[in-house]
């Protein structure tokens, strides 16, 4: 007669116990830590022509947004229009951006 014998394990980890006070005061602490930095720039920064996009080797639309920077305390988005773009590479080829709104050059 064959008979199956069915063995039920259940194990105990006493650590487990430990693993959640200690997670919880990595956690605490990681961000306790946390310090902000202002430096102290003064107006040095401020008035910059900020140029933003990305040119890629693919083909376009390409799209620049010219701005002035301005104060980290007090951010700002000053956009600056007018300005003639032209995107030009090494081997003579040019592309003029058009001005879609203010600041915005595609």
């Amino acid at each position: 007669m064959n008979t199956k014998i069915v063995y039920k394990v259940i194990l105990i980890f006493p650590r487990y116990r430990l693993a959640n006070p200690i997670l919880m005061m990595i956690l605490l602490l990681a961000t306790a830590c946390e310090d902000r930095y202002w430096p102290d720039l003064g107006d040095k920064y401020q008035n910059l022509l900020v140029v933003e996009g990305m040119i890629t080797s693919e083909p376009g639309p390409y799209t620049l947004q010219l701005s002035y920077s301005t104060s980290v305390e007090e951010p700002e988005y000053i956009p600056v229009s007018g300005f003639e773009v032209i995107i030009s590479d090494n081997q003579g080829n040019s592309e003029v951006l058009i001005e879609i709104e203010p600041g915005v050059y595609k």
